[in-house]
């Protein structure tokens, strides 16, 4: 194209930009190109302008013994840093090969032990809720219609710090506390049962009972 376009062995004004846009690439590359077919091209033939690399070259990537993790214990793999601590390798490539999908990131929450003890009882329960009726045929659970199911939540009545929109001439509010350690709460008791609709009358039951506030009175007095 560089051919095409020279006029009396020169480059016209504005040539090397259509090639560079033509291909892509800057016009530096162009211009580096061009000098460079100018200094080995003979009289009657193209110069060869293909790549003289041989081999990869550039930065080699780090190669990383995933095997080696296995025998890394859980208690140092809890963040980058530390794992790669272990491996010998720098952050910035552990955290390259957690962004390939090399290195799975995982969240463990604790479990709660059962001991024999408390599996049986479970298990006892979750029998407890078959229908006997349906034993020898085909094992169903009760339909639980007429049980009600209660639960307690404590929650703090105030926040150590709180925020407020407030407008620009309004004062701000004063709030105080015996101690920020011990904050009085309240105690909400909710009764649910399962819902269900009455095929006869087409009434229908949402599963909500109540929730009931229990506040003593020290707390209703500094309330």
């Amino acid at each position: 194209m560089l051919l095409r376009e020279r006029k009396d062995g020169k480059l016209p004004k504005g040539a090397v930009q259509k090639v560079a846009d033509y291909f892509s690439i800057s016009t530096r590359s162009v211009s580096r190109l061009n000098q460079h077919a100018i200094s080995i091209t003979t009289k009657g033939s193209l110069p060869d302008l293909s790549c003289n690399l041989v081999k990869k070259v550039g930065r080699k990537r780090i190669e990383l013994d995933f095997d080696r993790m296995k025998e890394i214990p859980f208690s140092r793999r809890t963040n980058i840093r530390s794992l790669s601590s272990e491996l010998k390798y720098p952050k910035s490539t552990v955290h390259q090969r957690i962004k390939e999908g090399y290195i799975r990131p995982h969240s463990n929450s604790l479990k709660p032990y059962l001991s024999e003890e408390n599996v049986k009882s479970r298990l006892e329960f979750c029998l407890s809720m078959i229908d006997k009726d349906s034993i020898d045929t085909s094992p169903k659970f009760i339909n639980m219609y007429d049980q009600i199911h209660i639960d307690e939540k404590w929650y703090y009545m105030s926040k150590t710090t709180q925020k407020y929109y407030l407008l620009p001439d309004e004062s701000e509010p004063f709030r105080t506390c015996k101690s920020k350690r011990f904050i009085p709460k309240i105690m909400f008791l909710a009764a649910v049962a399962r819902p269900y609709t009455d095929v006869d009358t087409g009434a229908t039951f949402d599963e909500k009972i109540g929730i009931w506030p229990f506040v003593c009175k020290e707390t209703a007095r500094i309330e």
